[in-house]
């Protein structure tokens, strides 16, 4: 019959994608509590002029937060995961606790898991 191969394939393709799905299911696992509150937390200075990296700047040279796409400013709390991206502290926090223990730039565990 025509279309059998197909949709065996079709059945076969549907059931990678499931088991791809179910094998995300931790995007949807918030990270613990303990584990958002041990991130390193530093305040944000704007870039300087004389040349010296500041330990805060978050991102290398990023100046926005990848969660809410404002500007960083000077005083703000950024929260630094241990992938070494950083985020405004009460954006990923609240991403951590709400969606996902995955960092939201590169997807790695907050975890370590």
């Amino acid at each position: 019959g025509e279309g059998g191969p197909g949709l065996e394939a079709m059945l076969g393709l549907d059931n990678m994608s499931y088991e791809r799905l179910t094998g995300l299911e931790d995007v949807k696992t918030p990270a613990p509590p303990e584990v958002i509150n041990s991130m390193r937390i530093t305040h944000y200075r704007s870039p300087s002029g004389n040349g010296s990296t500041s330990d805060s700047t978050p991102c290398g040279d990023a100046e926005t937060c990848a969660v809410c796409i404002q500007e960083y400013e000077p005083g703000e709390a950024i929260m630094h995961l241990p992938c070494k991206h950083a985020f405004h502290d009460q954006c990923v926090r609240s991403w951590l606790s709400t969606y996902s223990k995955l960092c939201p730039v590169c997807k790695a565990s907050v975890t370590g898991e």
